[in-house]
């Protein structure tokens, strides 16, 4: 110990610790402070798993040169650099909570781009948090007092730091980078590709720790902006053989019998905000939640078993699905980062049959990038709240009531045959907005609650969507069009699936019933209610476009989901690598396979060539997406 002390004192070091001893202390409480803060994160994500020993190490040792760096600032500006770095951690751990609690899954870099939608989104973010939350924030009020007092008492103390004591920074960062470079060595080698893809985050920060997952997203983030969009021609020509292979049964003929049903009707394509399946058909003190919706399931082809395939973009990416037929994006979202694309999409094989097409909605033109991504879509215009009367206001924007019945004047208007989509808003998130009307009466173990007020929220849009079902009647539109309806994501967030399990009578922590619950209404009503039924196969967002474009006798040459009039298995494939084939839930990554119906296991083994069909179409949609292909692709189809 003697030469060691003799060592350290030859070099320096203890002087310069000795010098430190008051900021070290500083050091250690937010060295502790921001590891805890991030091992509440994981304890967010997945209960239990702080203790982990992986995610323990990780995080603690993660931490440790971030927290160093203040250190390397003059001794008047290392406080300020502490509460910097502690408010930081704060922000970033808040954005992955609220953002596992809305999407069930956790904040990337990319979700950045939309900073500026904050402040429209206001009422959701406050209604996520939760007072836990606030011990996030704990220690920053004392470091900013802190630093304040030390800018003024040191004010004349701009000495840099030593040399010698800089040199001790790489030791940190190699130290704190060991976990990061071990823990995904070892992913890399138990699944390949897994860390690039992140097609399960969660998955990811309990592998590499919260540190090591941000890392690892900061890392891709910067590798996609400065990639080629140049590809391999192995790779392209297996893309077009699959393609080629996909399109080639997909003709008109021989379909069900509606295939061509809808040529030359107009189509009205309705997205609804926060519409899940539970609700249809179902009442509540003796009251329908949804009267006019279940009407229309009367008349209509109703797919009650169409599990939502959304990812980070929810609303966006549920109008790119239910347009394009394309997966969401793997990173981001799709309609702020590939908007200049060229798409094939619904709009675009309608336009090519003389349809006018256009896109209403009730927000702002630029929220989720829609005035940049629509034309790219094939929308000749696109009528948002800017260019309608903004007469009553509800939440993010023009109410329910308002949009459908200015819609109803504007489509009143229009020169057949036209491709209208509709795009709902007055229930979203949280739905407690004031002007929604409290016209259910609900018992007091509803009331007040996110449940309760849902399906108030649910039951005012449904309202509005009787109101333009009858408004198009009366102008004489209705049994001149086809009308698509459906939900564009689900409603109640994983953190409160134990109001909706204890509404529905089962137990949603069971993990097959809560992907069972995952479903959003799908329907497509004929003129005259012609072909109405109920069609039981499994399906998503994905097969909406070609199953329209079949009934509307157009083709879509590139779709990835299939036309459910002529498909002999339901094959819904989430973002995360997931799917359900029939009404069996496999997930690759685990090895698993459990029925949706009972949650029994089923053999894995019956679905492993399914599986790899399943990650074939997940990469070949990312490779047309990312690289800005299908043009080229469709250029090259027979």
């Amino acid at each position: 110990m003697s030469f060691i002390r003799g060592l350290f004192n030859r070099l320096g070091f203890m002087r310069s610790l000795e010098a430190m001893k008051g900021d070290l202390v500083w050091f250690l409480a937010v060295w502790a402070a921001s590891a805890l803060k991030l091992l509440a994160v994981c304890d967010g994500v997945f209960a239990g798993s702080y203790r982990y020993p992986q995610v323990l190490w990780s995080t603690i040792l993660g931490v440790l040169p971030f927290a160093g760096l203040p250190l390397l600032l003059p001794r008047r500006f290392r406080l300020l650099g502490m509460f910097a770095l502690s408010a930081g951690f704060s922000a970033l751990c808040l954005a992955d909570l609220l953002s596992f609690r809305y999407y069930s899954d956790l904040f990337t870099v990319r979700s950045l781009v939309f900073a500026g939608q904050l402040g429209d989104v206001s009422d959701s973010v406050w209604a996520l948090l939760t007072p836990e939350d606030g011990l996030c924030v704990l220690d920053l009020p004392l470091l900013f007092a802190a630093a304040v007092v030390r800018l003024y008492r040191a004010r004349r103390d701009l000495r840099e730091v030593p040399l010698k004591r800089r040199i001790l920074f790489p030791a940190l960062c190699l130290l704190g980078l060991t976990p990061f470079l071990v823990q995904s060595g070892i992913a890399k080698l138990r699944v390949p590709g897994y860390i690039k893809a992140m097609w399960d985050r969660p998955a990811v920060m309990m592998s590499l720790g919260p540190v090591g997952y941000h890392l690892a997203d900061l890392i891709n983030a910067s590798a996609d902006l400065f990639s080629s969009k140049a590809v391999a021609a192995e790779e392209e020509e297996a893309l077009v053989d699959w393609a080629v292979k996909r399109s080639a049964p997909d003709k008109l003929e021989g379909r069900g019998g509606l295939a061509g049903a809808g040529r030359g009707l107009n189509l009205i394509m309705i997205q609804v905000e926060a519409l899940q399946g539970f609700v249809i058909n179902r009442s509540v003190g003796g009251q329908e939640i949804t009267p006019n919706l279940n009407r229309l399931v009367r008349e209509s082809i109703y797919f009650p078993n169409t599990y939502n395939q959304t990812s980070l973009g929810n609303s966006a990416d549920a109008e790119f699905m239910a347009q394009t037929s394309m997966f969401p994006a793997s990173k981001g979202v799709a309609y702020t980062r590939f908007f200049s694309n060229a798409f094939e999409s619904l709009p675009k094989a309608l336009k090519r049959s003389g349809y006018a097409t256009l896109a209403l909605h009730g927000d702002k033109a630029s929220f989720w990038n829609r005035h940049r991504m629509y034309p790219s879509l094939g929308f000749d215009r696109y009528v948002s709240r800017e260019k309608m009367r903004f007469d009553e206001a509800i939440g993010l924007g023009l109410s329910d009531r308002s949009f459908f019945a200015q819609a109803s004047e504007i489509l009143s208007r229009e020169k057949g045959p036209f491709y209208a989509f509709l795009v709902t808003l007055t229930s979203h998130y949280p739905y407690s907005f004031e002007g929604i009307p409290r016209a259910l009466k609900l018992d007091a173990a509803l009331e007040g609650t996110l449940l309760g007020d849902y399906l108030q929220a649910i039951h005012y849009a449904d309202a509005q969507i009787g109101m333009f079902l009858r408004g198009l009647k009366s102008r004489g539109l209705l049994d001149r069009s086809v009308v698509v309806l459906y939900g564009d994501h689900v409603a109640i967030p994983s953190a409160n699936k134990d109001e909706l399990g204890a509404f529905l009578g089962e137990d949603m922590g069971e993990a097959f019933r809560w992907r069972a619950a995952q479903t959003v209404p799908f329907m497509i009503r004929m003129p005259h209610g012609k072909g109405a039924g109920v069609m039981e196969i499994s399906t998503g967002h994905m097969d909406i476009a070609p199953t329209v474009a079949s009934i509307m006798g157009v083709e879509m040459p590139l779709p990835f989901g299939q036309d459910l009039l002529s498909a002999r298995v339901g094959n819904v494939v989430f973002r995360n690598g997931t799917f359900i084939r029939g009404s069996v839930l496999v997930d690759p990554a685990a090895g698993r396979a459990a029925s949706l119906r009972t949650g029994e296991a089923v053999d894995f083994n019956a679905y492993r060539d399914v599986a790899e069909e399943a990650a074939e179409l997940l990469r070949f949609s990312d490779l047309l997406l990312e690289k800005d292909m299908v043009e080229r692709v469709c250029q090259q189809l027979p």
